[in-house]
């Protein structure tokens, strides 16, 4: 269990697995990755920092944000098996 408990938040962006997230591909929702990478690109556009940084960046800060959340998803998967 994580050091902050947000479990009881999980839900609210939908259950997992419906609404936008239930196309995925190889397990993963296809929309959290056009986002991050979206995001990374508005975040590159605005401050100079690489692109690549900021991609790696948001992925990370969207592992840490699911953990926190209590939401399972591949990559906590693998971390923790």
């Amino acid at each position: 269990m994580p050091l902050l408990n947000l479990s009881k938040y999980k839900n609210i962006f939908g259950a997992p697995g419906t609404g936008v997230h239930k196309y995925k591909f190889k397990g993963t929702a296809i929309v959290d990755y056009f986002l991050t990478i979206a995001g990374a690109f508005i975040i590159t556009y605005f401050t100079d920092i690489p692109l690549v940084i900021t991609t790696i960046g948001l992925f990370l800060i969207g592992i840490v944000l699911h953990y926190l959340f209590g939401i399972q998803t591949q990559v906590l998967k693998f971390i923790f098996s």
